[in-house]
């Protein structure tokens, strides 16, 4: 039995009522090779609790929830208002029109921010037009404005963004929010037209006009609380590559600066993260010469960079900070691992408290009043979706609030455990495994490629694999080469290998559980979306013998189309790749277009012996219905079998409740079909 090692090793500063929950499950109770819909409907549900907000003074607390009323096939968000003392409904707020709730944000202890997000076929992108709302905890003396929430700027004005789709850039306003606004149409305001007249009616000014395409970062007050100043600015140029600027204090031009740091593509390199207090730049980088990525701070007065923090093997996550200041920082090799910066920090005696009490879980969300005082934090893990709890460090009392996918029954839920492997030509891969109730050994086996292949897959917790668990199978994912997260030159092993040494890993990892014992070497099948989607016919095809079902979803099948369908090529008008997405596609596939044809399934697909099951969405930007289209049509001319789910209003990945639930309904009946 794989057991977890406690990677939790920060010095303990509060105590806190240590929880202990058990869960035992008969033998009876194990799952065989069965179609259980009941347990697929409630896991293919959105979560009803989504986000946990607590406010300055502790007295209140926003929760996102999902309501039972739908709007076109979607469940309503709204947020609910509770009192801390008695954790009693004072309020609830919600949109009839189905936005989705992209933030929730307390300005004060009286005044909370919704930032709503909405879909629109107006606008030039078709979607994400960005307005906020502004109002007493009570729903009283709402505001409307529009765009995104970047911070405060005064007691009385937020700064706000809008991407500018005329000219192709983010703008930056500040908004008065103690006034009654006019109200100018969404679109006057997202496609930034007639902007004269909106400031006009609503009191907002425009920021200085940022020196190219991309983003903002602010400069703190002396208390950390407010954004000040225009003080650095990030993006994009024609080369894909990130370009730095700085203003100095009181400084009108704004000045080019050379980056210290590692030249990659936009999105890889060095990305700004915070101005810390200091008024330096908080940068994830790595030094030319190096792979894994370290936090930096970058004084761009005297260009000295101070490196921050380095994990051995992974690059820096998720940042927990207060106004400015660094407090600790999460990376995650195999489990997530809390690293303390500033152990003096009253943030760190909160994260403490937590771990200490849920050591084997990974912290989600954490919010707490401004004396630290009174907290809410969510906590998750393989097993579990997330549990949100309020800690009160005066008494320690501890209290769960919710339980996000409280409809699934927890005891039908299966460990995740994660793996350290070696390919073939002795390149150390991790991953995570999770095994069905039935057993760890010779198991049906289902392994999961995730997408991008720049991405990565992390511990926690997954529908998919929780669905293929409680129907017997054992899942397997690994972050193969050319995953991201663990150091660029990690990365860069992928590029121009799509369909080769990637797919290796991927199949060197099946050989692994078969070695182990793990799984039946005769009932192996492949399932992935996007790049994992390509990687579930292209392994297939290296090796014929060894998958017995194969399933893409939304997947890519022919690399020299990404060039001229979907987004990444700039077809689309996505703006992030709309001058340097064929240099991404170069960088990672291989401009070799003859090796591309080579690597990409469509044209290989007589090798393949595998049934496959082909799903995917009419109005997937990122991998077009003809990527699904051609593959149907090779698999017709090679005379091979093969059933469809395609479904219209669905993008790169199913959204729909229900389609989620067929999707999920058809997958086990699929392997069960061919894994017997």
């Amino acid at each position: 039995m794989l057991k977890r090692l406690s990677v939790f090793t920060a010095e303990l500063r509060v105590l806190c009522a240590a929880l202990i929950l058990s869960v035992s499950v008969s033998a009876s109770d194990a799952p065989s090779r069965f179609l259980d819909e009941s347990f697929i409907k409630s896991i293919s549900e959105r979560s009803d609790i989504w986000t946990t907000r607590i406010s300055p003074n502790g007295k209140l607390l926003a929760l996102g929830f999902l309501s039972t009323e739908k709007k076109n096939g979607k469940r309503r968000q709204g947020v609910h208002i509770l009192d801390t003392r008695t954790f009693k409904t004072v309020n609830t707020i919600g949109f009839k029109d189905g936005s989705d709730i992209s933030r929730v944000v307390w300005l004060t202890s009286k005044k909370i921010l919704i930032n709503i997000r909405k879909d629109s076929k107006k606008s030039e992108s078709g979607k994400n037009l960005l307005r906020y709302y502004v109002m007493d905890f009570t729903g009283k003396n709402k505001f409307e404005g529009f765009g995104s929430f970047e911070g405060r700027y005064s007691e009385n004005e937020i700064i706000t963004s809008v991407f500018n789709y005329s000219s192709r850039r983010v703008d930056y306003f500040i908004d008065r929010i103690d006034r009654k606004p006019g109200r100018p149409s969404v679109l006057e305001r997202q496609n930034c037209s007639a902007l004269k007249a909106y400031t006009k009616k609503c009191s907002s000014k425009e920021f200085e006009t940022l020196p190219l395409l991309g983003q903002a970062l602010f400069s703190r007050s002396e208390d950390g609380l407010y954004r000040k100043e225009m003080r650095f600015a990030y993006g994009i140029d024609d080369n894909s590559r990130g370009r730095f600027y700085y203003r100095g204090p009181g400084a009108a031009a704004w000045i080019e600066k050379e980056s210290p740091f590692r030249k990659e593509l936009i999105g890889y390199g060095a990305t700004p993260l915070d101005v810390l207090a200091n008024g330096n730049l908080l940068v994830s980088a790595a030094l030319p010469g190096e792979s894994i990525k370290s936090l930096f701070e970058w004084n761009p007065e005297t260009d000295e960079v101070l490196r921050v923090f380095q994990d051995a093997t992974a690059d820096p996550g998720r940042r927990f900070s207060h106004r400015g200041h660094l407090i600790a920082v999460e990376t995650e090799t195999n489990y997530p691992e809390v690293h303390m910066l500033d152990r003096n920090h009253e943030l760190a005696a909160i994260l403490g408290a937590i771990m200490k009490s849920f050591p084997n879980y990974g912290i989600g969300r954490v919010s707490f009043s401004d004396d630290f005082k009174k907290v809410v934090f969510s906590v998750y893990s393989g097993s579990e979706p997330s549990m949100a709890y309020f800690f009160d460090r005066a008494t320690g009392q501890v209290q769960l609030i919710a339980k996000a996918l409280n409809q699934v029954d927890r005891s039908l839920l299966a460990e995740t455990e994660a793996v350290t492997i070696k390919a073939r030509d002795g390149v150390p891969l991790h991953g995570y495994i999770t095994f069905p109730k039935t057993g760890e050994s010779n198991n049906p086996l289902v392994i999961i490629p995730h997408g991008g292949p720049r991405a990565r897959d992390t511990w926690g917790f997954d529908s998919e694999t929780q669905v293929l668990a409680h129907h017997g199978y054992m899942v397997m994912k690994i972050n193969f080469r050319g995953s991201d997260g663990y150091g660029l030159d990690f990365m860069h092993m992928g590029d121009g290998e799509w369909g080769r040494k990637t797919q290796y890993d991927i199949i060197d990892s099946v050989r692994w559980a078969i070695n182990q014992g793990y799984a039946d070497p005769e009932k192996i099948a492949i399932v992935g979306a996007s790049f994992g989607g390509y990687s579930a016919l292209q392994s297939p095809i290296l090796e014929p013998d060894l998958f017995k079902a194969a399933v893409g979803y939304v997947g890519v099948y022919s690399l020299p189309m990404l060039y001229t369908k979907g987004d990444i090529g700039g077809n689309t008008g996505n703006y992030r790749f709309q001058r340097g997405g064929s240099i991404y596609l170069d960088e990672t596939l291989g401009s070799d277009k003859a090796e591309q044809i080579r690597q990409s399934p469509v044209v290989n697909i007589r090798r393949l012996k595998a049934p496959v099951l082909i799903v995917h969405g009419k109005d997937d930007d990122r991998a077009p219905i003809e990527h699904a289209e051609l593959l149907m049509k090779a698999m017709d001319e090679a005379g091979k079998s093969y059933e469809t789910l395609i479904r219209d209003k669905e993008g790169h990945g199913f959204f729909s409740e229900d389609n989620r639930k067929d999707y999920f309904t058809l997958l086990v009946r699929f392997l069960n079909k061919h894994l017997e």
